[in-house]
């Protein structure tokens, strides 16, 4: 086991001492909550003295074994200070997806929009409160990005969601005891999105591939299309997917690729319905030649009103068509969330909600039945 005692520049100009630890292969990091001020007179200096003199006491226990966290006593961060000093951490985190601390960096200016409204920039952790969040989230809602307008519930979900991690951090660090998102009603947070788009079923797409198309770029469109609704893969995935993602994994083969929207990786077998959609191998490395933007688009329209498919279909109809497939087969949330990639379970739950609301249908039709 390795351990070794580092800093972390905030954005108050202090820097936060923790300890580096790479043991069997994994790296972790352990915050002491002890900091650098800045050298600018003698207190100072013996401050920042006494902050490393105890770091190295603590990265001493540490490697015998006896390292305890110590619950916070000293003064409680600024929300912004502690927003900074969690998003360095998730940065540093290696099984913490982009997506994350992305959205930790988005939100920040709509905090700081916030507590500047609010005239409470220098607001503590353990300061904001009930009232806080139900503000936060109401300016949220009528926050406005440059040239982008409003966000949408989607993202103000996402938002929520890192905004939630924030303070659950602070409860682990001993800032507070209790998150102030708890105070509030489950319908005053912002709901998490239902889907809208649609679907196909198994019988939309075989009318799908019964279709014989008219033009070269359709014939190029339709089997990744196909191909897409039986593996899940989004459009940038299906336009960079080469032949060497595709591997042979004893009796299967399943493509391992690490997506182009997450950078996370995935690993998605190829079940017989997918293999028959496959493209014969061309000279270059790629299985699919698609055409851009707006020629797939226009294929795909054509692909639609050839099978006589009466509802709006775009390319990512193919992923939520797999997932729903997958969902009706049996396949248990947790599965389905890791053949699709997402990075939370919850954004999987929105496609067995969708199912969900068909099932109800067709029980409440048994009722109709003895009426």
């Amino acid at each position: 086991m390795k351990v070794t005692l580092r800093t972390k520049p905030l954005s108050n100009g202090t820097q936060s001492l923790y300890l580096d630890v790479y043991d069997k292969g994994k790296r972790k990091y352990e915050y002491l909550k002890l900091y650098l001020v800045p050298e600018v007179d003698a207190n100072a200096k013996r401050e920042n003295a006494n902050a490393m003199k105890r770091a190295n006491e603590l990265k001493a226990q540490y490697i015998l074994g006896k390292y305890k966290p110590e619950i916070h006593q000293g003064q409680c961060p600024t929300l912004m200070d502690w927003l900074d000093t969690y998003y360095i951490y998730m940065k540093e985190e290696r099984n913490v997806s982009k997506a994350v601390y992305d959205h930790l960096h988005l939100l920040r200016p709509i905090l700081d929009g916030f507590l500047t409204k609010i005239r409470k920039q220098k607001i503590t952790v353990d300061a904001f409160g009930r009232s806080e969040v139900l503000g936060f989230l109401m300016y949220m809602r009528n926050w406005k990005a440059e040239k982008k307008g409003k966000l949408s519930q989607g993202t103000m979900v996402a938002y929520q969601q890192r905004f939630v991690a924030v303070f659950n951090a602070a409860i682990a660090e001993g800032y507070i005891k209790v998150n102030p998102f708890d105070l509030i009603k489950k319908n005053e947070r912002i709901a998490k999105v239902r889907s809208t788009k649609d679907s196909l079923t198994m019988e939309e797409v075989e009318k799908i591939a019964d279709v014989v198309p008219v033009k070269s770029e359709d014939a190029e469109v339709q089997p990744a299309f196909l191909f897409a609704c039986f593996t899940g893969i989004r459009i940038s995935d299906i336009r960079e997917l080469k032949w060497s993602d595709i591997k042979v994994m004893g009796d299967y083969k399943a493509i391992i690729k690490t997506q182009v929207k997450t950078e996370e990786l995935v690993t998605v077998p190829l079940c017989m319905k997918a293999m028959e959609y496959l493209p014969d191998q061309r000279e270059d490395e790629f299985v699919f030649h698609l055409p851009l933007k707006t020629g797939l688009r226009l294929g795909l329209n054509r692909i639609i009103e050839a099978s006589g498919i009466d509802k709006p279909v775009t390319f990512h109809t193919s992923r939520h068509t797999f997932a729903t497939l997958t969902f009706a087969s049996g396949s248990d949330l947790a599965t389905v969330s890791r053949l699709l990639g997402h990075t939370s379970v919850a954004t999987t739950e929105i496609y067995a909600d969708v199912l969900m609301d068909s099932k109800v249908k067709a029980i409440n039709s048994i009722s109709d039945m003895f009426k």
